[in-house]
């Protein structure tokens, strides 16, 4: 069998001819195409307003300018995350308060954010001057636990920032996410539910926050031609919006596709004393950007050892490195001890799922998962 990637984005001739379209309307940078998407994807999250950008990345950026986030502000989150949610931290040189995750849904645990709060308020004169916002994440399609969340950030005077970038689509009771909080970021890359090739979105109902985006993404232009503020070419183009919204088409399609794979993923993996399987919380909506397993402390084999058998057997397998553990963070944040995220960060492992993986390719990957676990 030939290898089996990890994802396949989900591409037709649809796409091809919305394409060649706006290439033949010789106007192929930011236009007509890219408000119909920021519509199309307003629409589907239930939010007032919808901006497009060039990439998820440059979305987080935007809207941590949004939330006011400046040099030494502190924001919390989570480091089991890629590594782009930290990075524009940085660049704005403030400052990341990594907490720890729920050992079932690797998302940020509340009581962790309350306790982080509280030991600031205890060991610090200026009590939580510093701090600002809270930066969810969104961990693979599954909503991370917001009602604690938006409840804390309300108690402290915090802004929320929401790392959507594998959550189109998702749902956390009864609300798509992207229309909970003030500002929510989603992602575009071929990784991502659907995609652009890169790209990005910030959704949100605030009407001064969506001027101001447009503003930002666009070298800091305002309405009226004139240039306020300091910004950036964070444009998508009409060829990218284009394609977004023939995905956008098939984005409740897809979403069904990847939960039934990843429910006879499940299935085949339930009884399986080494692994440990998805957790969906009550009252959410899982739409699996990703398919990850956590192997048990008690296995003789290890995480490591596994992905490389896989591989040697042409499957393609991922993982999810904490940030504070990388060299850059592991160096400037020393002390940093985070149990969950640790464990998570030597013991997790995605396996491929896309909508079109085949019957046949999965039961490949199953049954191999399953002969290096005997």
């Amino acid at each position: 069998m030939k290898k089996i990637p990890i994802t396949v984005p989900y591409l037709s001739n649809k796409e091809s001819e919305a394409a060649a379209r706006v290439v033949r309307s010789k106007w192929v940078n930011q236009g007509p195409m890219v408000e119909q998407f920021e519509q199309a994807v307003s629409r589907f999250v239930k939010s007032k307003y919808a901006v497009a950008t060039s990439s998820g990345t440059s979305a987080l950026h935007i809207a941590l300018l949004l939330a006011g986030i400046k040099p030494n502000d502190e924001v919390i989150l989570p480091s089991f995350t890629f590594i782009a949610t930290v990075n524009n931290i940085i660049h704005l040189g403030a400052v990341p308060v990594f907490v720890d995750i729920d050992p079932k849904t690797y998302n940020l645990d509340p009581k962790k954010v309350e306790e982080c709060i509280n030991h600031k308020i205890r060991n610090s004169k200026f009590g939580i001057r510093n701090l600002k916002a809270i930066m969810p994440v969104h961990q693979i399609g599954l909503p991370a636990e917001m009602k604690h969340i938006l409840k804390t950030a309300k108690k402290y005077n915090l802004r929320i920032i929401e790392d959507a970038a594998c959550a189109l689509g998702a749902e956390y009771n009864g609300k798509k996410i992207g229309s909970i909080s003030g500002l929510t970021c989603f992602s575009f890359h071929p990784r991502k539910i659907i995609t652009t090739g890169e790209g990005g979105m910030i959704t949100t109902d605030n009407k001064n926050l969506y001027e101001k985006a447009k503003s930002y993404r666009s070298h800091g232009v305002s309405g009226s031609g004139e240039y306020n503020i300091p910004g950036f070419n964070y444009r998508m183009t009409d060829i990218q919006a284009a394609i977004g919204i023939e995905q956008m088409k098939k984005l409740k399609n897809l979403i069904t596709k990847r939960v039934k794979l990843a429910e006879r993923y499940n299935k085949a993996f339930e009884n399986i004393k080494h692994l440990v399987t998805p957790y969906v919380p009550a009252g959410t909506k899982h739409i699996y950007q990703s398919y990850m397993l956590r192997i048990k402390q008690n296995s003789q084999k290890t995480r490591d050892a596994i992905m490389g058998n896989l591989e040697k057997k042409g499957i393609a397998v991922r993982k999810i490195s904490a940030v504070h553990m990388e060299p850059y963070y592991r160096k400037n944040f020393r002390g940093t001890k985070l149990p969950v995220t640790e464990l998570c960060h030597k013991n997790t492992l995605i396996l491929p799922l896309y909508p079109e993986m085949t019957e046949k390719e999965q039961n490949y990957i199953i049954q191999n998962l399953k002969s290096i676990l005997k």
